[in-house]
């Protein structure tokens, strides 16, 4: 069979040639495409110790926490009172100290955790008075457990606003009011969102707990196993306290390093509103991982 001739000069391939070469087109484009995304989806997570700015919506007010919504652990045998903020790790420390109550007074009826949390700071705040006026004043030992402030918000988003059975008061009013969870609705009016519902999962941890005016004793990072161990372990024994296992809250296995990495974008994009409700945060947690010598607010 001889070959067809063709007048032009040029070869001119058939539809199944054609549609061929378009594909393999298209599939370089996206492999060039998922190479150069990549880095990006995978960046490091981010916690704006190298970032300044002298745009700071906190300048309009002055925070006041809601005495309402403290949630303290104290430890009336030990003379220990712990703060630590919704999202920063406060069911682990709960449950350590429940396990611990309940190993100490074996064979006598225990309440359940939030039963025993609510009996130990009411014996404080009888013997102390309320928290603003005792605390920096009282003899117990007392100890701040701090997050890093973009983990913390992560966290408070996928387990407040992503799990129909844990929505707080503010992912209520979201779904109230546009029928939908988006970060970016909450990042573009954090300022509004934060101060009009005080919820204590999105409140600053640094405020909620006085940092400033506490006088506190230690002041341990949650994600810092070893030292959790350490200075709990003393407290409570080693064999009760288990910072390793995970919470009813816990949302690291649920979702994907790629989907983190997606919302920590997110929040860059918004890095100002951000920073202006949580510079407080940002500025303690840098400073006690040694990542920043200078407060965001010294320009």
């Amino acid at each position: 069979m001889q070959r067809r001739k063709t007048d032009s000069k040029f070869f001119v391939p058939n539809g199944a040639v054609f549609g061929a070469c378009v594909l393999l087109l298209a599939l370089a484009v996206a492999l060039t495409l998922k190479t150069a995304v990549q880095p990006a989806l995978f960046m490091p997570e981010s916690d704006f110790c190298d970032y300044t700015s002298n745009y700071f919506e906190e300048t309009r007010h002055t925070y006041q926490y809601n005495r309402n919504e403290q949630q303290p652990i104290v430890d009336n045998f030990n003379r220990v009172y712990i703060c630590v903020a919704s999202k920063c790790g406060i069911t682990k420390m709960q449950s350590s100290f429940h396990r611990y109550v309940m190993a100490k007074q074996k064979g006598k009826t225990v309440r359940g955790r939030f039963g025993v949390m609510k009996q130990a700071w009411e014996k404080f705040r009888k013997e102390f008075g309320e928290f603003d006026v005792s605390l920096p004043k009282s003899n117990y030992t007392k100890i701040f457990v701090y997050r890093n402030p973009m983990s913390r918000t992560i966290s408070l988003w996928n387990d407040k606003f992503q799990s129909p059975d844990q929505l707080c008061m503010t992912s209520r009013a979201m779904l109230a009011k546009y029928r939908l969870f988006r970060i970016e609705i909450l990042l573009d009016s954090l300022y509004d969102w934060v101060m009009l519902y005080r919820d204590r999962h999105l409140f600053p941890q640094t405020e909620l707990c006085m940092v400033d005016t506490a006088n506190y004793d230690l002041m341990v990072d949650i994600d810092d196993k070893a030292q959790l161990t350490s200075v709990f372990g003393r407290i409570w024994g080693e064999d009760v306290v288990n910072f390793d296992s995970g919470t009813a809250h816990s949302t690291k296995e649920k979702y994907t390093d790629a989907y983190r990495a997606e919302l920590r974008q997110k929040i860059e994009l918004w890095r100002e509103p951000y920073t202006g409700v949580y510079w407080k945060d940002i500025d303690f947690y840098c400073k006690h991982q040694g990542k920043k010598k200078t407060s965001l607010r010294q320009m």
